[in-house]
């Protein structure tokens, strides 16, 4: 599967629409998780980016996006 979204996430509503607005406006496929159990449940075939909020709640952002690409 190719590998074509923009995965970002956040444990901030606010944050993650803000973002996924401004990459959806730009073009991007979007695909958004709020905590660090729902951005591993995403087919990481699928992403070609990520976009970690580095205090993401009881979750650490930093291992997170060391695992995810």
């Amino acid at each position: 599967m190719a590998r074509n979204r923009i995965l970002i996430v956040d444990d901030s509503e606010v944050a993650r629409a803000a973002l996924s607005a401004r990459l959806t406006e730009g073009g991007a496929s979007v695909v958004c998780a709020s905590s660090a159990e729902d951005a591993l449940a995403v087919d990481a075939e699928t992403i070609s980016a990520a976009i970690v909020d580095v205090e993401l709640g009881a979750d650490d952002g930093r291992s997170l996006a060391d695992v995810l690409l």
